[in-house]
Order: structure tokens, then sequence, then C-alpha cells
């Protein structure tokens, strides 16, 4: 500890005693050690203490004792020109510090103000307090603090790879000590390139007892990014700790109601892989849910997503082609496991379904319909051959309002993005005709995306009456009859297309 100067000023009363006034320190410099165990070390003194030392026999400190001494206290003490030097193995970080303390010696009260400057930045602690009764209230409190700046002062802080950044605004209060309620604004994370997350207003209370600390914190959250409108978020975080551990936590995300989503997919920050995506993408009637609750030992959640109505459209001049509509989708993934190991997540499922699919190449073009799809796929991450079997089809395909065949399917994982696909084509409008068919699809270790299929049917008859619903001309050209059986591949790996 180091101190440049002290000055006071005083003065004397008929009875010839001294009551100082004024008390002004000046460069007073503190060094606080952080040991191996990110313990606090003053002179061989640290915090918080180790829990092996036995402090029984140590007695307990009592103030009233100096009750008497009070009226010599001083009634301003100003702290400038301080520093605050942590040092942490080989780093070291100097902290400015200012202080200004009121004493009132008749009541025994004392208002308290402290702040300090790192990087430039101020954060003040406002504190009243009896000097016999202890604390009364505390406030902690900063504006246009810059998080990114405090970031480079940590240790290993550049490693971190989320990144805030400000300018915040940041309040703590409390007047039992027990609950501390808190607000923090405009707080922003970059969680990749122009991928955004900005937190307009956080607020909450951190309680504590003797033995239980608990969290609670909500507030909207905002996604910013080109090519991305979603539409404002809403998050709610509990959390409880013991014993320096975290017992239980749970987190819930969902938007806040909006009438459609829109996304730019040529323009979005993130990193697309080679597909040829659409020009633009709305949701309709979203609503998305996250619930994820736990321990640090094991969590589980579930995401659930429904909508009435996802469109997908190029725009060519004054017309739209390659019109994509989906009606009706609902999505809900449940897991278990360990976030912290994706090793031990133990279980997840995905499961979708969708009320209609209508395809068109063009506005007028009738296209192709799919009703009643669904989806249903367990998996791990990272996988392990668990050889769950999903489900996957459609419950009517109708092409150009021709023929309505249904389409159902046995599905299971067989790598950490792919899935391998069984499954049958029946009600073609042909008599005898059923087309199976086998498939692997997903992303390879590229996350490129890639298919194989192979398809057969078994042999089946044709005739003028069950070529008439397609072909109306053909009952005029006379009898036939004649047995067809069909083995096709087909295969998109590396952006190219092989069939046979």
């Amino acid at each position: 500890m180091h101190i440049d100067t002290i000055g006071f000023s005083y003065h004397i009363d008929t009875k010839n005693i001294i009551s100082v006034e004024k008390i002004v320190i000046s460069g007073l410099n503190v060094t606080l050690h952080l040991d191996e165990k990110n313990r606090i070390r003053v002179n061989g003194f640290s915090f918080p203490r180790d829990k092996d030392v036995d402090h029984t026999d140590h007695p307990v400190f009592d103030i009233s004792a100096f009750e008497s001494y009070f009226s010599y206290l001083p009634e301003d003490i100003f702290l400038k020109n301080s520093t605050l030097i942590i040092k942490a193995g080989k780093d070291r970080v100097c902290i400015p510090v200012e202080a200004d303390i009121q004493l009132d010696r008749k009541t025994l009260l004392g208002e308290m103000k402290i702040s300090i400057l790192p990087m430039n930045q101020k954060i003040t602690l406002w504190a009243t307090a009896n000097f016999l009764q202890g604390p009364v209230q505390m406030k902690i409190f900063a504006e246009h603090l810059y998080p990114e700046m405090l970031l480079a002062m940590v240790p290993y802080g550049e490693r971190i790879l989320s990144k805030f950044h400000g300018p915040v605004e940041f309040s703590i209060e409390t007047k039992d000590f027990s609950n501390f309620h808190f607000e923090l604004n405009n707080l922003g994370l970059e969680a990749a390139p122009r991928l955004n997350f900005n937190f307009p207003k956080i607020s909450g209370v951190l309680s504590h007892d003797k033995t239980v600390m608990a969290l609670k914190a909500d507030g909207p959250v905002q996604i910013i990014s080109p090519g991305i409108d979603l539409g404002p978020f809403r998050f709610e975080i509990f959390s409880q700790m013991a014993s320096g551990t975290i017992d239980q936590f749970s987190l819930t995300l969902q938007n806040e109601v909006t009438k459609t989503w829109d996304l730019t997919p040529k323009s979005m920050a993130l990193s697309l892989y080679p597909i040829d995506f659409p020009d633009q993408v709305q949701f309709f009637d979203p609503h998305f849910r996250l619930f994820v609750s736990g321990d640090f030992e094991h969590q589980a959640g579930q995401l659930t997503f429904t909508g009435t109505g996802i469109k997908s459209f190029r725009k060519n001049k004054a017309k739209h082609k390659d019109v994509l509509n989906i009606s009706g989708v609902q999505v809900k993934t449940e897991f278990d496991g360990n976030f912290w190991r994706p090793d031990s997540l133990k279980h997840v499922t995905l499961d979708a379904l969708i009320d209609k699919i209508d395809f068109r190449q063009n506005i007028k073009d009738k296209g192709i319909r799919a009703q009643g799809v669904y989806f249903e796929l367990p998996m791990t991450y990272p996988f392990r051959n668990i050889k769950t079997f999903g489900r996957a089809g459609a419950k009517k395909i109708v092409l150009h309002d021709k023929i309505a065949p249904v389409v159902s399917a046995k599905v299971v994982q067989a790598s950490d993005f792919g899935m391998d696909i069984i499954g049958k084509v029946t009600r073609l409008g042909f008599s005898g005709l059923s087309i199976d068919f086998s498939a692997r699809a997903g992303l390879d270790s590229a996350m490129s995306p890639f298919v194989k299929c192979q398809i057969a049917t078994d042999q089946f008859s044709v005739t003028q009456n069950t070529l008439i619903p397609f072909i109306p001309g053909i009952s005029q050209m006379g009898d036939l009859k004649f047995d067809i059986s069909a083995k096709a591949d087909f295969s998109y790996i590396n952006q190219n297309i092989n069939s046979s």
C-alpha cells in the first residue's frame, strides 16, 4: 500500500476539542494478488477464506465499543489520484479509483460514493450505512459502458468467442442485502460476423440466504443481421446455486406475436452452403419456443415451431416462378443429456407435421401438392448407432390433378447429419403397382448436401383401361396389354447429379 499525501482541515471549539471536518487522501495505491485458486490476497489474507480454517476461536469484532469516539471522525473523507492494482500471474491491471464518504456524527449514518474507472469508463458504487447497525442500502450503476473494453483487461478475454458490445447502462440496487434488483440496457452480443443479438432491457433479481442463491431475469431479444427479419423475441432465465455450483436452471426463449417472418437467403450474413436458395422465404403466424432445464450434469429441453404457412419464391421481373407453399407446419424436437459434453447426449427426437405442400413452376401451373406430410427421427449427436427407427411419409400426393399416391417410410440415423430411408409408394392408379425405394441423405463431412436413392417395382400389368385416366384417347387405339417392371438410381453428390 502506498499514499502520496494526506491533507485535512479541522477546527478547535471553545473547549479546545478538535473536530476534523475533511480528510483528503491522494495517491493511495493498493495492490491485490489473484492466486491460482482465483482468491484475492492482501498481505497474506485471502478472500474467500479457506474452508478448512477454523474461525471460531477468533472473537467477533464489536464496533459499539468505539461509539464514544465517533464524534472525532471527519465529516468528509475524499480519495483522489488513487489506483487499485490487480496482479494475476504475469498480468497486471491498474484501475483508477476515487471516493467520497460523508459522515453524520450525530445520527451515526454514513453515505459513501466510490467510482472506479477501468479503461476510462466509470462504474459507481453508492451506499448508506449505520455505523452500529450496518449497511442500509446500496446501488451500483454505470452509463455508456463498453463491455468489450473491459474484456480486454481480463486475462484470456480475447479468447471469448462471442463478443459483448455496448455502450450499455446497468444498475444493481438492494435495501435488505438479500435481494439485489438489477437492470441492464442495450447489451449487444456478436455471435458471428454480421450476426448480432441485442438485449434492449434485461431486468431481474438476485436473491440469497445462508445456503442458496437464486437468479431470475427476463427481457426482449432482437436478432439483427442482413436478410433476416424475425421480429422480437423474449427470454426468461432462472438459476439456483448452492455450495458454489449451479444445481438447477431453466431457460425459455420464444418469439413475440408477429404476422410474418421474412428471410432473404442470398443477403443473409450466415455462412450458407452451396445450395440454390430461393430469393424470398416467408413464415406466416410463426410461433417459436425453446425450453431447457437441468443442472451442469444433465439437461433436458424441447424446441417447438408452429405456423400457418411457409412460402418461398423467386422473382423474375413482373412474375413469380418456382413458388413453394407449405400449410400447417408443426415441428417439435426433444433432447436430453449434457450440452457441455455433446457425446453424452442420450436422445434427440425430431417430429415434423405438415398439412399441405404445394409446388408450382409458375403461377398458372397446377404443380405438385402433398397433403398430410409427417417426419419423425430419433437421433444422437455425435452419432451413436442407436438403431431406433422413426417414420416419414405423405398421406396424399397430387400430380397435376391426375394421381394421388401415398408415401410411407421408415427413417433411421446413419451419421452425424445423415439418415437412411426405406419406404414404399402405393395407390398410383395402376392395379398391382407399388414402388419400393431406399435412400441415404444429409450433409457430408464438409457440410455439403447429398442424396443417394434407389427405386424398384415388382412386375405389373398395363391395359388400355388403366391408361384411360391419363391418356383419354387411348381407348380408340384397340386392345393392349403388357407387363412392366422398373429400376432406377439417383444421386446428388458434390453438386453433381447422376441417374440411370
